[in-house]
Formats: C-alpha cells, sequence, structure tokens
C-alpha cells in the first residue's frame, strides 16, 4: 500500500512538472517562401532538395514549384529558423534568396543541376 502511495505521488509530481514547462512556450508554425530562380531546377535536382529538407529538423512541410522557381516551406520556430533552412540549400549547393551557393556543394552537383 505504500509503495502504491509513494508510486501515485511521484507520478503526480512528474505530471505537474511536465505540464508547467510545456505551458510556458508555444510553438509556432510559420511559414516562408525561398527564392531559388538563379538555379537550375530540374527533376534531379528536386529530388535533392527534397531529400536535405525531409532531412532538415524543424521543417513540417515544404512544397517545391518548379516553374516558379520557389519553395514554400512551413517550420517549427522553436527547432529552426529560415537562415538554417536557407543554409540547408546552399549547403547542397542552391543559392537561397540572397544567399549564396556552397561552392563545394554545387561542385557536387550533376551537370544537369547546375546553371549553365
Amino acid at each position: 500500500m505504500r509503495t502504491k502511495i509513494i508510486a501515485l505521488f511521484a507520478a503526480t509530481i512528474f505530471l505537474t512538472f511536465a505540464v508547467s514547462v510545456n505551458a510556458g512556450y508555444k510553438h509556432e508554425v510559420k511559414t516562408a517562401t525561398i527564392d531559388i530562380s538563379d538555379n537550375m531546377i530540374c527533376h534531379v535536382s528536386v529530388g535533392i532538395i527534397e531529400k536535405k529538407l525531409k532531412r532538415a529538423k524543424g521543417i513540417v512541410s515544404f512544397e517545391i514549384d518548379r516553374n516558379k522557381k520557389k519553395i514554400t516551406v512551413r517550420y517549427d520556430d522553436a527547432k529552426t529558423n529560415l537562415e538554417k533552412i536557407e543554409k540547408v540549400l546552399t549547403k547542397a549547393g542552391f543559392k537561397a534568396n540572397d544567399k549564396d551557393a556552397d561552392m563545394m556543394g554545387y561542385d557536387s552537383l550533376p551537370d544537369c543541376c547546375k546553371t549553365k
């Protein structure tokens, strides 16, 4: 009986602490549009971008518009921000908004993905 009371008391304290910690901060999902118009956007590059964004922490969803050469990204602002997402793209070899592509990333892209 005593063990049950101690276990119940410990569980109550744990739950109270867990609720109070999470109550103070509300995660917000933000949306950003990233301009990739300086890049050649072929099917291969779309696959590379998708792979990188799927692995990136904090991204909720994304949509790549090949015609407009834009990526719309929804992300959890507690886990990432626009600058980090741009860095994921630039490290992969793509220009993102006003951030230049990382040359090592660009050199590793297949020729079809490189700006002619």
